[in-house]
């Protein structure tokens, strides 16, 4: 099973959390203090935290753990098949929520190949799942919204 796929992103599955005032926030830091992680984004709506580094997974679970106080938060692995490699888009031009995230969402679900989206505003990021071309999946961001409002390259080391 691939855990980390070829950008060094692990996925982790989190429970528990509730709000992005305290939950994501908290969780992000607990995952930010274990050596070896790069960068982090916490999806409360995915209910998943993307992970870029080489912090061992048993590490990163455990902060996550730790990090609600009496079991609050917990945190698995997520299972890739080793085919279902995650793709890193970065992406100008998302203003807000309402309608930039779910438009670039939507545009990504739609390509074939691609199993699961996330999209962060606050990273100008989205992480894609599946077998998709990734010249593809820039060309679906990139005349989603209309008029070239986004911006999208595949994030390279």
């Amino acid at each position: 099973m691939c855990i980390r796929d070829r950008c060094g992103v692990m996925r982790l599955n989190i429970q528990g959390m509730m709000c992005t005032k305290s939950c994501t926030p908290t969780v992000e830091a607990a995952l930010r203090a274990v050596p070896g992680v790069e960068n982090v984004t916490v999806n409360l709506d995915g209910a998943c935290a993307f992970v870029m580094g080489t912090a061992p997974p048993e590490q990163l679970i455990a902060a996550v753990e730790g990090a609600g106080g009496n079991g609050k938060v917990s945190a698995q692995l997520f299972g890739e098949a080793p085919e279902a490699a995650v793709t890193r888009l970065n992406i100008e031009g998302m203003m807000c929520t309402q309608s930039c995230t779910p438009t670039v969402t939507a545009a990504l679900e739609a390509v074939e190949g691609v199993v699961s989206v996330n999209v962060a505003l606050d990273a100008k990021a989205a992480w894609v799942k599946g077998s998709a071309d990734p010249e593809l999946l820039v060309a679906a961001v990139n005349s989603a919204g209309g008029c070239g409002k986004f911006r999208a390259v595949v994030w390279t080391e």
